[in-house]
């Protein structure tokens, strides 16, 4: 536990995230204050474009799935490229908007919400960007990874109101243009430290790589034994595993955020009747009947055993 909580890509992808959910909540919590406050907007079209923000960001997650995937699979860009630029399109851009947005006065409002909407769009890379991530770092751990970026997160949904109601005290443009940079500046360092740090490549402690002692069952002879009993021997067994990497991007879409089923390597599992004493059938204890033999090599590596 303690190695994936120092391990610098797991931080990276906590970094990540704490810039992209500061974002995300001014965008949706605070943003529609300065459009009522300083852009002069009704409540009525204040009410209809906070609603943006969610309309535009599911279809825009999909089309930067779509295209990180072609990206990895035409070879084009490497995975951890196609993570580090979409992680620059979703932070420093809509942070380059938001800032132009506090420029605007009154009577813009066609080009605010030009702007406003773009910026949401651009928001969406971020799923393809570190949301993703931690299936690369670990596939065996990639919900452990994600519970540890949200709790390194999660306050920012309650800091961020607070902070701006403290800096925005005579709601004057120039206060929230300081709102504005600050965030711009924090989606860049969040930004640098991703593009620093950040990586998808599988890691040392997510390899299931060593040598372990398992009891080989033979069935008993004589010395009045019942019938089918089965009497321990030890066996050395040596396990070379590389663990699963998909070898195509069809076997993970970056368009379809889900949970990826690992199935570990499992030894000492009782062998079926038909199996011959001191003989291992590959994949039947493992559960992995349902592949093929090219891919399950790829996937788990070589099991030697040796009576």
């Amino acid at each position: 536990m303690l190695t994936i909580l120092t391990s610098p890509p797991v931080l990276a992808i906590v970094a990540a995230q704490i810039g992209t959910d500061w974002l995300y909540y001014l965008t949706i919590t605070v943003l529609p204050d300065f459009m009522h406050e300083t852009m002069l907007f009704p409540p009525s079209t204040v009410n209809l474009l906070t609603g943006l923000p969610f309309l535009s960001i599911i279809p825009a997650i999909y089309a930067a799935g779509t295209l990180a995937d072609f990206l990895r699979r035409r070879r084009i860009m490497s995975t951890t490229a196609v993570r580090k630029v979409a992680d620059f399109v979703s932070k420093i851009i809509p942070g380059l908007l938001l800032i132009a947005m506090g420029y605007l006065r009154p009577g813009q409002e066609a080009l605010f919400i030009v702007l406003y909407l773009l910026s949401c769009i651009f928001l969406a890379a971020s799923y393809v960007a570190w949301v993703t991530n931690p299936l690369d770092l670990a596939p065996a751990y990639a919900g452990l990874i994600a519970s540890v970026c949200e709790i390194g997160a999660m306050w920012l949904a309650i800091v961020v109101p607070i902070i701006v109601e403290q800096i925005t005290v005579d709601k004057s443009r120039e206060q929230w243009l300081l709102v504005l940079y600050i965030t711009g500046g924090l989606q860049l360092g969040t930004f640098l430290i991703y593009l620093a740090f950040g990586s998808s490549k599988l890691q040392s402690w997510a390899r299931p790589e060593g040598r372990r002692k398992v009891s080989v069952g033979h069935p008993q002879e004589g010395n009045g034994a019942h019938s089918g009993e089965v009497a321990p021997t030890e066996a050395k067994v040596e396990v070379r595993a590389s663990p699963w990497r998909p070898r195509s991007p069809s076997y993970m879409s970056d368009s379809e955020v889900g949970l990826l089923l690992y199935r570990p390597l499992t030894l000492g599992q009782p062998r079926p009747k038909s199996t011959p004493c001191g003989a291992v059938k590959r994949g039947s204890e493992s559960g992995l009947d349902d592949i093929s033999d090219e891919d399950r090599t790829s996937a788990y590596g070589s099991l030697e055993v040796t009576i």
